[in-house]
């Protein structure tokens, strides 16, 4: 779930949250008509004092059978998906859902565990709406028509690059449970990422030699470097044992909010809003206000895309979740994830919209209150630790905005290539060799890229972009240093080879002209099979780079 983002104060309100946190505020009753006193919310945000069912059903991992939820034919799925509860402490259980990386993938392909943002929105939202092999169609912009709650796959799903491990945190959110404490910071929940990944891993040992990519979105600026902080110190602990290391590689950033002060600053907000022409150029005031927007635009926008039209009501905030929430927590849903009884229903009953009704919600359980945690700093160390770190930002997105990100990565991350870094220039980003799908920035181990038509989300919003993305954190791609071959003259070249060779062994014009135009169109399916058995590319291996890069963007 996007992130709900707690703006300075003058910012437009719909830039978050604070319409989002009243939604939540307002659905602790689950949705009746009259809103809980904060006297009668707090009490309702204590934890539970027993588990919503028997403790044996939080052990091991257990395959998923998606179709059972929904009286379908069973998925084309390379591999089952499972999941299960890994305990953070002998009281708190964290739900997770499990990809295995598809056939095409290499042997030793990288574990990309992913949080959405909140704080407190579960990351079932990742793994149904574009980033798994599996996909609730149109769950959120057709959440008033057209949705209709049929699972299908998803041939974007990042599988094809990484084993995917999508994790309920911090605790109680989404499918999570227990008893214990609730966390209320990031670095906490740091702390209980560590012993969740070191549990997890003897849990799968069979994957514990895949190096680890820590990926998540907007409030996953906070989040994601916490985690990083606390893995990094586990590692370099003295009495850290070697099957306890854990191989941390690499991070992936989605329209993140790092740093407050630069990224909600007016000077950021309002180069954005000039930029992206969603303000009258007349409008020269230092805080530009909600209602210029809208008087601008015509319609309240989305908050996480500028181009729509913000949808309300019962567990909506900018998109309508309500449809999709409710069709996590159905029974049959719950049943096919295995899912610890009514676990979730603070996260998805009533009009949650899949965000727990509590965590980050003043004056209820407040989030990263008084924080002094540095997350600039935090991703500052991990670069200089050798971790790749790629920041990827929509451009149509208000809540999040791309202007104060590159201003974020620009000035507040310190390490050895950052002169060279800024000194970088902004490039057009090419697909195919000519369309220009956004821009980026890149040196050596930083990458920030902005995606144009693309809202909060990326990875759904433009999936090849989302996948370029992944692919600069990836051992052997290294697609946005090399000079595209444009695929027109690739397609070219092996036609004409085929017509000579076809001058020779058939000797006909009819099967000359026939097998021509066979060779173009098995163009596609020719590229995949070059996927399927990459290697890391080599300066001697230029022409074949370029034709892989053609393959990401469309397979």
């Amino acid at each position: 779930m996007p992130g709900t983002v707690r703006l300075l104060v003058g910012l437009p309100l719909f830039l978050v949250a604070d319409a989002r946190l009243h939604q939540r505020y307002s659905a602790l009753s689950h949705g009746s008509a009259s809103q809980a006193t904060a006297t009668e919310a707090s009490d309702l945000c204590q934890p539970p004092t027993a588990l919503p069912c028997d403790k044996q059903q939080l052990v091991g991992r257990q395959k998923v059978e998606f179709h059972h939820a929904f009286n379908s034919t069973p998925l084309a799925l390379h591999s089952t998906p499972e999941s299960g509860y890994v305990p953070v402490t002998d009281r708190d259980y964290l739900f997770f859902l499990f990809f295995s990386p598809h056939k095409a993938a290499p042997a030793d392909a990288p574990l990309l565990v992913w949080s959405n943002g909140g704080p407190g929105c579960s990351s079932m939202e990742g793994a149904t709406t574009g980033l798994s092999p599996i996909m609730l169609f149109n769950a959120k912009p057709g959440a008033h028509g057209g949705f209709s709650r049929v699972m299908t796959s998803n041939h974007w799903g990042w599988h094809r690059h990484a084993a995917l491990l999508f994790v309920d945190q911090p605790r109680y959110v989404g499918f999570s449970t227990g008893t214990g404490p609730y966390v209320t910071t990031s670095r906490e929940a740091g702390l209980d990422m560590v012993v969740f990944l070191r549990r997890w891993r003897r849990l799968f040992p069979e994957h514990a030699h895949r190096s680890l990519i820590f990926a998540s979105e907007s409030y996953g600026g906070h989040y994601v470097p916490a985690w990083v902080d606390a893995t990094l110190n586990a590692n370099a602990a003295p009495d850290v044992a070697h099957e306890d290391v854990l191989p941390l590689r690499a991070i992936y950033l989605g329209n993140a909010l790092v740093n407050r002060s630069v990224q909600q600053s007016h000077h950021s907000w309002n180069t954005f809003c000039h930029a992206e022409g969603i303000i009258s150029p007349s409008v020269t005031s230092e805080s530009i206000d909600k209602t210029d927007v809208v008087a601008h635009l015509g319609y309240e926008p989305n908050m996480y895309d500028f181009r729509l039209e913000s949808q309300d009501g019962c567990g909506a905030y900018g998109y309508d979740y309500s449809r999709w929430a409710s069709t996590l927590y159905s029974e049959p849903f719950r049943r096919a994830l295995h899912v610890c009884g009514k676990a979730g229903a603070d996260s998805f009953a009533g009009c949650t919209g899949g965000c727990h009704v509590c965590i980050g919600n003043p004056p209820l359980l407040p989030f990263d209150e008084h924080d002094e945690f540095e997350y600039s700093a935090a991703l500052s160390r991990a670069l200089q630790a050798g971790l790749r770190l790629t920041f990827v930002y929509g451009k149509n997105d208000l809540a999040v905005p791309y202007v104060g990100g590159h201003r974020m990565v620009m000035e507040t991350l310190e390490w050895g290539g950052a002169s060279a870094f800024r000194a970088a220039p902004l490039e057009p980003l090419l697909a195919e060799g000519t369309i220009e799908i956004g821009q980026v920035q890149r040196h050596g181990l930083l990458t920030y890229m902005q995606i144009e038509d693309s809202g909060h989300m990326v990875f759904a919003d433009q999936p090849a972009a989302g996948i370029l993305a992944l692919q600069t954190l990836l051992p052997d791609m290294d697609h946005l240093t090399q000079r595209a071959v444009p695929p027109l003259l690739v397609i070219g070249a092996l036609m004409l080879f085929a017509a000579l060779v076809a001058v020779v062994a058939l000797g006909s014009g009819e099967r000359i002209y026939r097998h021509i135009q066979a060779i173009a169109d098995k163009r596609f399916s020719i590229a995949r099979g070059a996927d399927e058995s990459r290697s890391a590319p080599s300066a001697d291996e230029s022409e074949q780079s370029a034709d892989d890069h053609y393959v990401a963007l469309h397979k």
